[in-house]
């Protein structure tokens, strides 16, 4: 029986540890994002002639941007904007 357990805990650390990875890479994607630009309004912004060869939207990608700043900053303790993310997350990932 503890093998159970122990299958079930080190299933939950692999999710911990992945969501800390998540979390940094989302944290280096909005720097790069607002360093480079690349919202709307910055003087590089990502429009749709850049990217709908890969079936995305400008539009996605400033939804993402948002989804990604609001769960860094849930995780920060900060309060975060919100909003129905499930399905920004799913329209982005074409499921």
């Amino acid at each position: 029986m503890a093998s159970r357990k122990v299958d079930f805990a080190r299933k939950a650390r692999e999710q911990a540890t992945a969501i800390a990875n998540a979390i940094n890479e989302l944290e280096e994607l909005k720097r790069v994002y607002n360093a480079s630009g690349y919202a709307p309004n910055g003087h590089n912004p990502i429009v749709d002639d850049d990217i709908i060869a890969h079936d995305m939207t400008a539009e996605q990608l400033v939804d993402f941007a948002n989804f990604a700043g609001n769960f860094i900053d849930f995780v920060n303790g900060e309060t975060p904007t919100v909003g129905n993310y499930r399905d920004i997350l799913s329209e982005f990932r074409n499921v």
